[in-house]
């Protein structure tokens, strides 16, 4: 962060999957001592978080952070993520001063959501909370991803909701959707699944809440990539390797045969490891044979990992125009 008024003005904020927010000193991070003391100056719960905080400066010239972890205990059990507004407290003692908080977004896969804040300067009134939620596949496989935004400066405890809008897909839920909205020259940015998708306000709108897509044609014709009923997704263990053959073992047992040939030479293979998770997408041959297009590294807990549903391989989605009219705050 910036430097902070006070004794310590040299302070960082990280928060971690454990579910905690930690406010420290940058110059006396005290390393890592078994049983304490660790020095950190404060720290809150804030949902299991694979995800980050981020930092900005109220009108009243005071720093905030913005912390977006996952409701309910453990890693996303209600697949929603809950998006405070923390005050800086840097005198006498620093410390987290909760301000507010938002309405849970929908967001699935592992906890959390990536947040941005845009304002006019810290012109009061005009700061914005923006974040893109992650799909959740359970969902009647929906894949849909939102981008939601928030008053930054709460009304008695609430973070006031002043959009919510289909920003794009992302079908490959083995893997997080790690989507941040980039915030630029008065629109909002969100790359998603083979779009980029622009929103912004109409011509004339002044106040947040009339914010809008733009145009709302070109989002309302989002549409989800169409399955390929002859491709597959398997996730499991590798096993072993011998040039282009791999073999993977599934969570429920099975033993996978595996070419990675055509995933190799598109370029569209992660760095294979003995023992490492991996899902791979392809289609099988009449020897029941994998033939991979794509090899992904998979998160190390059998239980986060698929059970092998028919995946969408298409691009079905436009993008909105490169040149919208209207303009956000």
């Amino acid at each position: 962060m910036p430097d902070q008024s006070g004794p310590d003005p040299r302070l960082a904020v990280a928060s971690g999957k454990d579910g905690n927010m930690g406010l420290f000193d940058r110059d006396f991070l005290g390393s890592l001592a078994v049983g304490g003391p660790n020095y950190v100056l404060d720290a809150k719960p804030i949902g299991s978080c694979w995800c980050a905080p981020s930092y900005f400066t109220g009108p009243d010239g005071i720093g905030r952070v913005v912390s977006s972890g996952s409701s309910g205990v453990g890693d996303n059990p209600n697949n929603s993520a809950n998006i405070s507004i923390w005050k800086l407290q840097t005198s006498p003692a620093q410390n987290f001063v909760l301000e507010g908080a938002a309405v849970p977004v929908v967001s699935g896969q592992d906890g959390g959501t990536f947040t941005v804040v845009s304002s006019n300067g810290t012109q009061a009134w005009t700061g914005i909370i923006w974040t893109v939620g992650r799909p959740v596949a359970s969902n009647n496989n929906n894949t849909a991803v939102n981008l939601y935004a928030f008053a930054a400066t709460p009304i008695n405890g609430v973070l006031v909701p002043l959009f919510y809008g289909l920003a794009g897909y992302w079908p490959y839920t083995s893997g997080n959707a790690n989507i941040v909205p980039v915030v630029a020259n008065g629109k909002v940015f969100v790359a998603a699944y083979g779009t980029l998708v622009i929103f912004g306000l109409r011509s004339g709108g002044t106040a947040p809440k009339l914010l809008k897509a733009i145009p709302s044609t070109q989002t309302a014709g989002l549409s989800e990539p169409p399955a390929n009923e002859a491709s597959h997704e398997i996730t499991g263990t590798l096993l072993e390797i011998k040039g282009s053959a791999l073999s993977i073992k599934t969570r429920a047992g099975n033993t996978v045969m595996i070419d990675a040939t055509g995933a190799a030479q598109a370029g569209r293979s992660a760095v294979l490891g003995i023992g490492k998770a991996f899902s791979v997408q392809g289609t099988y041959d009449a020897n029941g044979k994998l033939l991979a297009t794509i090899i992904i590294r998979a998160k190390p807990s059998a239980g986060s990992w698929a059970s092998g549903p028919l995946i969408p391989t298409g691009v079905g989605m436009q993008c909105a125009p490169r040149e919208p009219r209207g303009a956000i705050l």
